[in-house]
Formats: structure tokens, C-alpha cells, sequence
């Protein structure tokens, strides 16, 4: 497994750094923006989960290309989920 993962908000930056989108990569669910409810997110369990800790399990680094794009909502969503898999992310 990688000790660097690479990530964009969109699919286009995703293949041109031969990454994930934030979305893929961290198993979060791309919802329209006025279906948006009061959670920005769902946690995730099961397989998915499982699937995660085995990916993050060796991970040391997260790098978001063009962090800009990102809503600060995306970013606390990552957060939670990266603090899920590994709980001393601060």
C-alpha cells in the first residue's frame, strides 16, 4: 500500500496527477448541492470500510491538489473520515 496518496475535487485533476478524486478516494458520496441535508456526509461501515483501513493503513500523507477548490465542508469531510482510520490525526 502507498505511503502518499494523491487527490482533486474533480476527475480531470484526478487523471492528470494519476490520482483520486477526494470523493473516491475517501468513499464520500457526491450529492448535488441543493439536496444537501444537515450531515455533509455519511459514515461509512461494512466492506467499504474494511476497504479503507487496508488503504490508509500505511498512508503518512494526504496530498489535495488544487485545495482551493475545496469546500471547507469536503475538508472537515475528509478529516473525519481520515481521523476514522487512523484516530491521531489532529
Amino acid at each position: 500500500m502507498p505511503d502518499v496518496v494523491l487527490s482533486t475535487p474533480t476527475g480531470t485533476a484526478a487523471l492528470t496527477i494519476n490520482g483520486n478524486t477526494i470523493h473516491s478516494l475517501l468513499g464520500i458520496e457526491v450529492v448535488q448541492a441543493d439536496q444537501r441535508s444537515e450531515e455533509p456526509f455519511e459514515e461509512l461501515v461494512g466492506k467499504k470500510f474494511d476497504e479503507l483501513n487496508l488503504l490508509f493503513s500505511n498512508v503518512k500523507l494526504i496530498i489535495i491538489n488544487e485545495v482551493s477548490m475545496v469546500s471547507n465542508i469536503m475538508l472537515h469531510a475528509a478529516h473525519y473520515c481520515a481521523q476514522s482510520h487512523h484516530p491521531f490525526v489532529a
